[in-house]
């Protein structure tokens, strides 16, 4: 662990290690940083800022913004947690959230910028799309 920035799990004299130790990144990182599972999404877990990411495969990217400012503060934790994205937050076993989403729980995910997702099982067992569905006749009852 760096004891001045708080940074953990890089190896000493690895090229990207300047990327998130440097002052002023304020990171926690108990995951991957090399090999297979750190490279699976590019750039992960590399270019974070002012984030919290910790668990076996857990993955946090933060790529520029369309206005070109860079994002921060994703908090990840958990198995195959992964935050993709400014203000990203992914508690549990593999959960996903997109930008300034919320997932909570485990094999779910918060794609929509800004969504929530809460509970358990809504991904397909091979990871494409979803399972569960709200139909839209229910939506019509709703409203």
């Amino acid at each position: 662990m760096d004891h001045k920035t708080g940074s953990a799990g890089v190896q000493e004299k690895w090229g990207e290690a300047s990327q998130w130790k440097n002052g002023g990144r304020e990171n926690i990182l108990f995951a991957p940083v090399a090999g297979t599972e750190a490279t699976k999404y590019g750039g992960v877990n590399t270019d974070v800022q002012k984030s919290v990411i910790i668990g076996p495969k857990a993955a946090g990217r933060n790529r520029k913004n369309n206005d070109g400012s860079i994002g921060v503060g994703m908090t990840v934790l958990g198995h195959n947690a992964i935050g993709w994205n400014s203000q990203a937050t992914a508690i549990g076993n593999n959960v996903y959230a997109g930008e300034q989403g919320t997932a909570i729980g485990s094999d779910i995910m918060a794609a929509g910028y800004g969504s929530i997702a809460l509970g358990n099982d809504d991904i397909y067992k091979n990871g494409q799309g979803f399972d569960d569905a709200l139909p839209e006749n229910i939506i019509m009852k709703i409203y």
